[in-house]
């Protein structure tokens, strides 16, 4: 820096050399502390994000497992539906199979009736013929 135009200045100059200098290297500071600040700016601007992200996705998380227990309860009572209708169809299996037999033995009851009735009636047919002939061999006698 000797070469400069102020180089040649007498003493005082170079007060003001210095303040010069000072005044660059001070200036370079600050540059580099603006930029320094700019960076750390940014830096709180991804943290701040980051700090809303963070409480945005811990609602949902909260939402979410609130949502989870509300299914896992509906799960757990659509499970004892779904045991009580097993119970239910196995009962009305057995209840069906029950009527199904007592069905079958009236219908046996019934067809046994049926037959005694028939045998009733013949055996009446049979009395009837018997006393009309009894009737007619008695009128018959009586002329």
């Amino acid at each position: 820096m000797n070469n400069s135009p102020l180089s040649r200045v007498p003493f005082p100059c170079d007060k003001l050399f210095l303040t010069v200098e000072r005044f660059e290297e001070v200036s370079r500071r600050l540059g580099q502390s603006d930029a320094l600040i700019e960076d750390l700016k940014q830096q709180l601007d991804v943290a701040l994000s980051a700090e809303e992200l963070l409480e945005e996705l811990t609602e949902r998380n909260l939402s979410l497992t609130e949502r989870i227990d509300e299914m896992k309860t509906t799960i757990e009572d659509l499970e004892a539906l779904r045991e009580l209708n097993d119970e239910i169809e196995e009962n009305h299996l057995v209840t069906e199979r029950e009527l199904r037999e007592e069905a079958e033995f009236k219908d046996g009851l019934i067809r046994e009736q049926t037959k005694r009735i028939q045998m009733a009636e013949e055996t009446n047919l049979d009395y009837e013929s018997t006393i009309m002939r009894f009737r007619e061999l008695v009128l018959s006698l009586q002329r």
